[in-house]
């Protein structure tokens, strides 16, 4: 700028300068001198400013504005009715319990799982309290390894040891995967043993070591055999025993004394189907639920739906209240989730509770649905 007044400031004077040389001639009468006068101050006006001019036009005049590009991912509400895609990255281990030296030393572990990199730009950890973490823009993680986030300088916030719910969004918002609830699928507390993914599925266990194995490979582990399996399980495993041992003699389960739950998991009753009932599992007895499935062609309502239990002398007393059920549907081809309270701690959460005081007995019982009028909709016994 300072330069382009400074032109024009020069232009000013040589202009000056012929008004004045012109007016001197006029006064002395000298044309020869005007016209040398004259011819001089062109000669140099050209040789000295069109030259300057033509630099002028070669002045780079630098942007003043020094904004940066800034990108807001999306607020991820924590509730959504969507079930987890479990497709590309999943919760891989969470050590809820923090270590035997420092009760914050908790961390969460995720893993991809798919057979290509993934970037996880704004991908994010929250739960319904205090913690949010959201990875960075472009981090990547190659295919089948891990990233371990710590509590500290990480998701802040901390874990709680029961009723801690976490889920794992990505940049759209979408749910991947979760894990908690009511309780946390595995892990002990008291051995700082964290909750591992099972090697296969997406089923949990609690690690073979306290401490677990962040930044590693799970610990191997085989997933509890539901106790209404048990006995066929069993039966699997002393033949197995035997054939390996080279015994001709075989051990024999009657169907009688095989629970009916292990001979057939679909028993259809009208437009409901019992697809599951576990009566605890090892290591939780607890552990406790029922699932089961429309399979009619219309959503079913379960207001004034009651579900009962069927003790070994036929005796049946409440298991879901008609209140539990109050305004509750299974759409199309859904399923529906019943557990108990204080045990159940899977995944996903149930669509009722029942609750902590009335259990399922391993054997000799049965539950029976009925609808508003009494009628007997569906039936599982074992």
């Amino acid at each position: 700028m300072k330069k382009r007044t400074r032109v024009f400031l020069l232009v000013a004077c040589a202009t000056c300068v012929c008004a004045l040389a012109y007016g001197t001639g006029a006064v002395l009468g000298s044309a020869d001198l005007l016209r040398s006068f004259s011819a001089d101050m062109t000669r140099a006006f050209s040789a000295t400013f069109l030259r300057q001019e033509e630099f002028l036009g070669e002045i780079d005049f630098k942007s003043d504005d020094t904004r940066t590009e800034t990108i807001v991912s999306p607020e991820c509400a924590f509730d959504t009715l969507s079930l987890p895609l479990r497709k590309r990255v999943i919760l891989n281990e969470i050590a809820w319990m923090g270590s035997g030296g420092d009760y914050r030393d908790e961390w969460i572990e995720i893993r991809n799982i798919s057979d290509a990199p993934m970037d996880v730009s704004f991908w994010k950890i929250k739960d319904r309290n205090d913690i949010s973490f959201e990875f960075p823009r472009g981090e990547i993680i190659p295919s089948g390894a891990v990233r371990v986030i710590k509590r500290e300088g990480g998701f802040g916030g901390s874990l709680k040891n029961s009723g801690e719910h976490v889920r794992l969004f990505n940049a759209l918002c979408e749910l991947e995967d979760e894990a908690g609830g009511a309780q946390w699928e595995a892990g002990d507390n008291m051995t700082k043993q964290t909750m591992e993914r099972d090697l296969s599925g997406f089923g949990w266990h609690t690690s073979a070591s306290p401490g677990g194995t962040p930044g590693d490979e799970n610990s191997n582990f085989q997933t509890p055999v539901p106790i209404s399996r048990q006995a066929i399980f069993k039966n699997t495993e002393d033949k197995k025993k035997d054939s390996e041992q080279g015994s001709v003699k075989r051990a024999e389960t009657s169907e009688s004394e095989i629970p009916k739950s292990a001979i057939s998991d679909d028993i259809e009753t009208k437009n409901v189907r019992i697809v599951e009932v576990v009566a605890g599992i090892e290591g939780n007895t607890g552990y406790e639920f029922i699932r089961l499935k429309n399979i009619s062609d219309s959503a079913i309502s379960l207001t004034g739906w009651t579900v009962k239990k069927r003790s070994s002398t036929g005796n049946e007393t409440t298991l879901v209240s008609e209140s539990r059920l109050e305004g509750k549907i299974i759409s199309v081809n859904g399923e529906f989730l019943l557990a108990r309270e204080g045990g159940y701690s899977g995944i996903p959460e149930p669509d009722v509770w029942w609750p902590k005081s009335y259990t399922l007995a391993q054997s000799n019982n049965a539950v029976i649905f009925y609808d508003a009028n009494g009628t007997i909709m569906s039936e599982f016994s074992w």
